[in-house]
């Protein structure tokens, strides 16, 4: 009798562990979406990384978000919509600045990215010198074959 009841639970851990690991791993696992799980994260590192954080070029950063771009702010309890002008004005960015800003050394690591049809959300963190800066998620819309950020929340609290 213990033996039948040994193999339930472990044929009961194996079917947990193929059916739950997948949905749990933050990836989509349909093998048309690997593809396009790196074009968002070139996306998201050429337009996002590179054009904000690295270079802080509007022409980089544009050529990734959608021109309907909204940052959403969480600000004493409100929310502040950003859009990628005024994200520009506040970071003092260019049009022409293709050097890196001096100043911290920027990396980044992908949490997860998840695909449902024409819709994505990335989850990144954002290091300045190896450490933790900033927890972004982002939101991406598939326009005519290309993905695009539309809106992006995040917070500094670690």
């Amino acid at each position: 009798m213990k033996s039948f009841y040994s193999i339930y639970r472990l044929s009961l851990t194996i079917v947990l562990f193929v059916v739950i690991m997948p949905i749990n791993s933050g990836y989509s696992h349909h093998p048309d979406d690997e593809d396009q799980v790196q074009i968002i994260k070139e996306v998201i590192e050429k337009a996002y990384i590179q054009g904000i954080h690295k270079k802080q070029n509007k022409d980089i950063a544009e050529m990734g978000f959608h021109p309907e771009f909204n940052m959403l702010v969480l600000k004493n309890n409100k929310l502040v919509k950003v859009d990628l002008d005024q994200w520009f004005r506040m970071m003092g960015g260019s049009r022409n600045s293709m050097e890196d800003k001096p100043g911290a050394t920027i990396t980044h690591t992908f949490c997860f990215v998840d695909i449902t049809g024409p819709v994505a959300v990335a989850k990144l963190e954002v290091y300045k010198d190896r450490k933790l800066f900033a927890t972004d998620y982002m939101s991406l819309y598939k326009f005519n074959n290309q993905w695009k950020i539309v809106s992006k929340v995040f917070t500094f609290d670690h």
